[in-house]
């Protein structure tokens, strides 16, 4: 785990420590708005509050988003983090204000954009009961629903069919904490499964081989074949780093090969990120994807417990 402070950034260029510094001081001082008083309403008191805490995922993302999109050493700690135990934390703490951090890769989870359509509904139902089965998420019931369309933004742009655009609309009732293991007040652990581990609404739908598990990728090649998941993973390496893709999809007869091409891809560059963010006693959960590459661009981002 890494961790960060604000006033130690220099190195990172003058307009990001610039940009930080100006945050740090906005969330200093609505933080004192928040807290100076007992005058203030209680729903002036919490809005002041909440545009701190949202001050801080701002700051988290700035530092995130220049640590995934350079050539830096902590660039390569995170791939290597997220490539050898799925998951890269982060600790940042911009002035009095505790930030934590877990990225994961998104694109290595199961999307059921593959599967849209109302006749495809019970096989995307199997998938997901298996999952939840390898999972120990047996606890859900699965009962995909209708997709519907997502409104239009800019980083949605030309993928626009419709989809599922929300968790619940798989799920005939989603129990508390099983989704993002804190929603609702609820904590689960960081050791027990929750369903944003296995399952992503964002992206076209390929899933990324690079670290992917064999599970996930089993449920998203089983209607092609049985086998495949195995097949293809045997052939990856122990760093995750190589692409294997081709030479793994050399290997598979044609149709085949041209089936399980459309629904893979090796470094998708796609990530969940979880951030926690810590006023005093006031504590918050957001989760955020975000699509990697020349520049960071937030896909989603949602408040998950207050």
């Amino acid at each position: 785990m890494m961790r960060v402070n604000a006033t130690s950034m220099t190195r990172r260029g003058f307009a990001l420590v610039a940009t930080m510094f100006l945050i740090v001081l906005m969330i200093a001082i609505t933080a004192q708005l928040a807290t100076a008083t007992s005058i203030e309403s209680l729903v002036t008191t919490r809005r002041r509050s909440t545009l701190a805490h949202q001050l801080a995922v701002d700051s988290a993302m700035l530092l995130i988003a220049d640590q995934l999109t350079s050539e830096s050493q902590s660039a390569a700690r995170i791939m290597t983090d997220l490539d050898l135990t799925g998951a890269s934390r982060l600790e940042i703490d911009v002035g009095q204000v505790a930030i934590a951090c877990d990225i994961r890769d998104d694109g290595a989870k199961l999307n059921p954009a593959l599967w849209p359509r109302d006749d495809q509904k019970e096989k995307l139902k199997r998938k997901l009961e298996g999952l939840a089965l390898s999972r120990n998420l047996a606890r859900t019931t699965v009962r995909p629903r209708p997709t519907q369309q997502p409104r239009p933004t800019t980083a949605s742009a030309g993928n626009q069919g419709s989809r599922y655009v929300w968790f619940d609309q798989l799920f005939q009732e989603l129990p508390a904490g099983m989704l993002f293991g804190w929603q609702d007040g609820v904590d689960n652990g960081d050791d027990v499964a929750v369903w944003s581990d296995v399952l992503t609404l964002w992206g076209s739908g390929r899933v990324d081989i690079r670290r992917t598990t064999h599970d996930v990728l089993e449920a998203v090649l089983d209607d092609i074949r049985p086998g495949l998941a195995s097949a293809l993973l045997a052939q990856r390496s122990a760093d995750r780093s190589a692409n294997f893709l081709q030479s793994a999809l050399a290997t598979l007869d044609g149709d085949v090969r041209q089936k399980v091409a459309q629904r893979v891809a090796f470094d998708l560059r796609r990530y969940a990120i979880t951030i926690g963010t810590a006023i005093g006693g006031d504590r918050r959960r957001w989760y955020v994807v975000a699509q990697g590459g020349g520049e960071l661009h937030v896909l989603h981002r949602s408040q998950i417990r207050w």
